[in-house]
């Protein structure tokens, strides 16, 4: 693993006059990250180990040991390691000039922001060897057998279950950034100093060197599959409507098969993947001493986000792509491009054997070896029967308002008060699909989202829609049915043949149903739909002591929601809840003390070498508390009470075991237990529980929707059959229970931490700082969030510790 940062930078400051200065700074920061391939590794070759030298040939300048994979051994050697290089290059310059009552400060700001990175991968080729042809049977459920042994065998046979070789293009993004401002930093009068300032920025979109990209998804794109995909469509609906005239499947009129995607700087779209975005940023503060001993404070800011290419990739379908030929037709009977199995093969004792080693990828019927990629030729069918992540061309920059006053008094000579408000008020965040809490729904637009009208709602599980929308059917994507590409678009037809969507005979039902049905998956994002609110207050108290002794208290409270949720796929408004990053409640208190030794001091204070070691020393002990985190990763679960803080438990009562009342779900299996001979009433305490807690309305119109329940999912819903799947959400049912609730909480935060320093002056101009960090002092455990697996037998419970235990830490410092 290698992490490197290189950076330089150059300053220059000129006086114009005592007034006025001038300021330019030049810099250049590179970060690299990846890894190193061993020199064992480097020092091999594919034609150094006997492979065919035209391996080493395609592996060019990252030639290395190839890739031995096994599946219980130990792999030899790996894939050529790749890297990432973000660079940022910057010119700054700022012009400072008071006069009268004012300083005022204008300059620029001037950046290109560069992301290179690039990944070999198996250039040198990957064997991967299991005991597919080497086992007793092909049956490994009558016949089971083990990979360790059998895929050594296969490996001193020659006879791999996979071989691949890489052909990887490299990624390379810049934009641009540019920003002005202007300061003036004003003294009113005596009592009354203001700061007043304004930002420019503007933030260019990004652009790939050669538009080794895709871009976005374009809803209205016509496709050449579109006629035969819906003629298909149309067929099968025939067929189904004749089978149940009340069929849900959409009509052949609304069956749309458009849509496709759009190459950077292809067919007339622009070079850029988003839009340049501006922002303008006020900001003013100010100070107004009340009196001698009251000064009131606050300030007002407006804020942007960076969105730029240093933490963010593209999608490069099409430009990397690999070789993989067929090792056999016949389960191993016999092995293309060798002569294993043959007469020749076996009457020579191995010297008339060919292995698959000797020639591994074969010239094909193109007369080439390996399958080049297909650059931006795919065009808008690059990504169909894929899912994808549609960039947003528009993505704003994240925006933050932030606000604060406060007032601070001197009380006595030595106390001092403070108490202030902070708030802050985000929006425009816009994450991508899949960054949310175990468990939670995406947070992008999901284009393909199945309609609301097909999802279960209420509180009783629905077996039968589930079945229903995962049902197969016969898939009109079906590759067959787009004869016409072998001729109009060889290079399409020949990525959908190794596409399992256009190979599969059947398809699911719901795909039928949803829009965009030829992309599962398919999410707009960077959409700026998250809003963040937060709010705070908090009070402080200083205390100075005799002797440099330093005493201060704070406390906070704090209040924070963030809408970042969709709570089905199909919703387009996100919702607030809980921000699992705050706490409502937080104390600190901390001192500084010197110790009463040494000279000067209150003990040993005759001098000496005793008087002179124990001199000096400052203790600075820091008390937290704070409450707990709330915890997200809940599922959609059934919950029959009338109040959701039913859950919580008293703070006195929460054990390890019993974080909150997870006995109010019916849908845990943590105390459910099956009949069995040996012990016929084991299911007692689940039945019991169940009884308290579903009410018998919710079994009978369990039983009147049809519904069978038990082990079996063969009986009628009864207290005496239920279990705990039975309360549980089937597929596609609405969300019912909320992903975080913030009343319950994790184990509050108490610890105390304490420096120790001392500094030694050994001559007049050398001095030896030392310091030790006692983190967690007295090992105090905080333990994590429970779990909220519903079917796990920790449901509920709480398994680890979330801090560290005490840990301690020297420092030394030489001054000279």
């Amino acid at each position: 693993l290698v992490r490197r940062n290189y950076s330089v930078g150059l300053d220059y400051v000129l006086t114009l006059n005592p007034s006025t200065f001038l300021r330019f700074t030049v810099g250049y920061n590179r970060f690299i990250s990846g890894s190193l391939q061993n020199a064992t590794q480097l020092s091999f070759s594919p034609a150094t180990l006997g492979l065919p030298s035209y391996l080493s040939e395609r592996a060019g300048n990252f030639q290395s040991l190839p890739l031995i994979d096994f599946s219980d051994y130990s792999d030899i050697s790996r894939g050529y390691p790749g890297f990432t290089r973000v660079s940022v290059g910057t010119t700054a310059g700022e012009l400072s000039k008071t006069f009268s009552r004012h300083t005022l400060r204008f300059g620029y700001d001037l950046r290109q922001n560069y992301r290179a990175s690039f990944g070999p991968g198996n250039s040198s080729g990957r064997f991967a060897f299991n005991n597919n042809f080497t086992r007793l049977s092909d049956d490994a459920n009558r016949q089971p057998a083990a990979n360790i042994g059998l895929e050594w065998a296969a490996f001193m046979l020659g006879v791999p279950s996979t071989v691949e070789i890489s052909t990887n293009d490299s990624l390379y993004l810049t934009n641009p950034f540019a920003g002005g401002y202007v300061q003036d930093d004003w003294r009113v009068n005596t009592k009354l100093t203001l700061n007043l300032g304004f930002r420019y920025e503007w933030e260019g979109g990004f652009r790939e060197r050669f538009n080794r990209g895709i871009a976005q998804f374009d809803p209205t794109i016509e496709l050449p599959i579109e006629a035969a995909a819906e003629t298909a469509y149309a067929a099968i609906y025939a067929a189904e409507i004749a089978r149940d005239p009340q069929t849900r499947l959409l009509p052949p009129s609304q069956f749309d098969v458009r849509g496709g995607t759009r190459y950077l700087g292809a067919d007339g779209y622009p070079r850029s993947l988003n839009n340049a975005k501006p922002a303008y940023m006020p900001r003013v503060g100010f100070a107004y001493q009340i009196n001698d001993k009251t000064v009131l404070r606050g300030g007002y800011g407006l804020f942007y986000d960076t969105n730029n290419v240093l933490n963010t990739g593209l999608n490069q379908t099409g430009f990397s792509r690999g070789t993989s030929p067929t090792i056999t037709n016949n389960a191993g009977l016999t092995f293309n491009n060798s002569n294993l199995g043959t007469d020749r093969c076996r009457g020579s004792n191995t010297a008339n054997c060919q292995t698959i080693f000797s020639d591994p990828f074969p010239v094909r019927s193109d007369g080439t070896r390996f399958i080049e990629p297909f650059g931006n030729r795919l065009g808008i069918l690059a990504r169909a029967g894929r899912g994808f992540d549609s960039f947003n061309r528009d993505w704003e920059r994240s925006r933050q308002q932030r606000w604060r006053i406060g007032i601070q008094r001197e009380l006595t000579k030595n106390l001092m008060v403070e108490v202030a408000y902070l708030g802050s008020y985000t929006d425009n965040m816009g994450q991508t699909a899949g960054e949310t809490d175990q468990n939670d729904d995406q947070i992008g637009i999901r284009l393909d989202a199945l309609p609301r009208q097909y999802w279960t709602t209420g509180l009783i599980r629905n077996d039968a829609n589930a079945t229903f929308l995962s049902a197969t059917m016969t898939n009109p994507f079906r590759l067959q049915n787009f004869g016409v590409l072998r001729t109009q678009n060889p290079l399409v037809y020949e990525d959908f043949e190794s596409n399992g969507f256009f190979t599969n005979n059947n398809i699911s039902r719901d795909r039928l149903l949803r829009p965009f049905p030829l992309y599962p998956g398919l999410n707009l994002v960077r959409i700026p739909d998250v809003t963040l609110k937060y709010h705070h207050a908090e009070a402080s108290v200083t205390q100075r002591l005799a002797r440099g002794a330093t005493f201060t208290a704070s406390y906070q409270w704090a209040s924070s929601q963030v809408r970042d949720l969709r709570e089905n796929e199909f919703d387009i408004d996100t919702i607030y809840r809980q921000n699992p990053n705050y706490r409502p409640h937080s104390f600190r208190a901390n001192g500084v003390l010197e110790l009463p030794f040494g000279e000067g001091r209150r003990f040993l204070s005759g001098g000496g070498f005793l008087s002179k070691l124990v001199s000096n020393w400052q203790v600075s002990p820091i008390y937290f508390l704070q409450s707990g985190r709330v915890y997200g990763g809940f599922g959609n679960w059934f919950y029959y009470g009338n109040d959701l803080r039913d859950l919580k438990l008293p703070d006195k009562e929460r054990t390890r075991e019993k974080w909150f009342k997870w006995r109010l779900l019916p849908g845990t299996r943590r105390d459910y237990r099956a009949n069995t001979a040996a012990n016929p009433n084991a299911r007692a305490e689940y039945e019991a529980r169940i009884r308290q807690i579903v009410p018998p309305e919710i079994i009978q119109a369990m039983h009147a929707q049809g519904n069978t329940c038990g082990e079996s999912r063969r009986e009628r819903c009864t207290y005496e059959t239920v279990i705990p799947t039975d309360f549980q959400p089937a597929g596609f049912h609405v969300r019912v229970f909320p992903t975080r609730l913030n009343w319950l909480r994790s184990d509050i935060m108490t610890q105390v931490d304490v420096n120790i320093q001392r500094t030694f002056p050994i001559t007049e101009n050398v001095r030896l700082e030392f310091k030790t960090d006692f983190i967690n002092a007295l090992n105090s455990v905080q333990w994590d969030t429970p779990n909220t697996d519903i079917n796990s037998t920790n449901f509920g419970s709480v398994t680890q510790q979330w801090n560290t235990p005490r840990w301690i830490q020297f420092q030394f410092r030489l001054t000279f």
